[in-house]
């Protein structure tokens, strides 16, 4: 709209006006945020409490609309509800009120006030519209059984394919700043984290540079054999007689004519004889021009005492 002194204005005008702004603000939630909490809005469900509350706070859903609710809400837990689990939940609600006292009988004003609610956890509507809250066992009694929070999701941000950043701060509700750990470019194609790093899963590394990673650099049991390896060459349990030996081949036959690649071996070995006294080297044999690895296992306990060990072997190989 476009305004001046001494426009006519009609009903349309005004609410063109609302329905273009209220269309931008959802429509960039709707497009820019993913649902959930934005703040606040924390359960008051102690365990043996016969009474539920939602305290202040403001969500967000997946049509965009901002969930405000502004003042504390009782949580109404039915007889149906009793020995059983409930999902409390925030919607978005309009409310008209006012009456018109010229030219309509409608209502002249709308109220955003949100339902909150608590539904059977297997009868609840969509997590996109009504957002999680808590989940609560409810006993036969009626009071709170149990209170869970690991229903609640927080609002996120949608990002596109591409994300430029300077700098990236990791950080969690409850923990000092100090103690938040951040990503940054520290040198041409180089990431640098300041905090330790936690893998849970395959850690992959091409064209890794040689002494990047030094013995003195890695914190003591940080990197294990399981963690490190690309191969697993053998993991057996065998008996060695007096004096006696296994070999086990962990590479394979290379033309002597050809630079073998670097290769690192590691052994985890141990016996379960009492008494046992034995060790391991790692040989290469050349033979009908082929050269090739081997892991040797030898019992030097003497005397006639045959024993039994445990070994694996892992191989990691620069490509």
């Amino acid at each position: 709209m476009r305004y001046f002194n001494g426009q006519f204005l009609q009903q349309e005008d005004f609410q063109a006006e609302q329905a273009y702004h209220l269309d931008r603000q959802r429509r960039h939630n709707r497009t820019l945020h993913t649902p959930g909490i934005a703040e606040g809005l924390p359960v008051m469900a102690d365990v043996g409490a016969a009474n539920v509350e939602v305290a202040s706070g403001t969500a967000v859903d997946s049509d965009g609309h901002m969930i405000v609710l502004e003042d504390s809400r009782p949580v109404n837990i039915q007889p149906g509800h009793r020995g059983k689990t409930v999902l409390v939940v925030i919607s978005y609600r309009e409310v008209p009120s006012d009456d018109a006292t010229v030219g309509s009988t409608d209502k002249t004003r709308m109220h955003e006030r949100p339902d909150v609610e608590a539904f059977l956890e297997d009868e609840v509507p969509s997590a996109d519209t009504h957002i999680r809250l808590a989940r609560l066992e409810i006993t036969t009694g009626g009071t709170v059984g149990a209170h869970h929070t690991d229903v609640r999701v927080s609002a996120g941000v949608r990002l596109g394919d591409e994300l430029e950043l300077q700098r990236l701060t990791l950080s969690r509700e409850g923990l000092a700043p100090n103690q938040w750990s951040t990503l940054s470019l520290g040198a041409p194609k180089r990431v640098d984290v300041d905090g330790n790093l936690q893998v849970n899963g395959n850690l992959a590394a091409n064209d890794l540079a040689p002494s990047l990673v030094s013995n003195s650099a890695i914190k003591d049991r940080v990197i294990t054999f399981s963690k490190v390896s690309t191969r697993s060459v053998a993991k057996a349990t065998q008996r060695l007689a007096p004096g006696g030996t296994l070999e086990v081949a962990v590479s394979s036959q290379i033309p002597i004519t050809q630079a073998p690649p670097l290769t690192q071996v590691f052994v985890s070995a141990f016996s379960t004889t009492p008494n046992a006294l034995f060790r391991w080297e790692q040989r290469s044999r050349t033979q009908a021009g082929n050269s090739q690895q081997f892991v040797v296992f030898r019992n030097d306990l003497g005397g006639t005492i045959e024993i039994e060990i445990q070994y694996e072997i892992h191989v990691w190989t620069a490509t």
